[in-house]
């Protein structure tokens, strides 16, 4: 099996589900996230005003309702 079917199929059991879990990820990036634009988005980076402070919502990763 071709890793782009690996990656589809895999995608189409999480997409199933009501609440995906993520694992870490969320609270990662919560933690570094001055870092991680400024690893993949340089130039972003550079325009955000940090001192302001970010806020993180609660419900980011939950399924739209339809």
């Amino acid at each position: 099996m071709s890793k782009k079917r690996r990656v589809r199929r895999r995608f189409k059991r999480l997409r199933g589900r009501k609440n995906l879990d993520l694992g870490g990820l969320k609270e990662a990036l919560e933690r570094f996230f001055p870092e991680f634009p400024a690893l993949l988005f340089p130039a972003i980076h550079a325009e955000i005003d940090w001192p302001k402070g970010v806020q993180f919502l609660d419900k980011e990763f939950q399924p739209n309702p339809t």
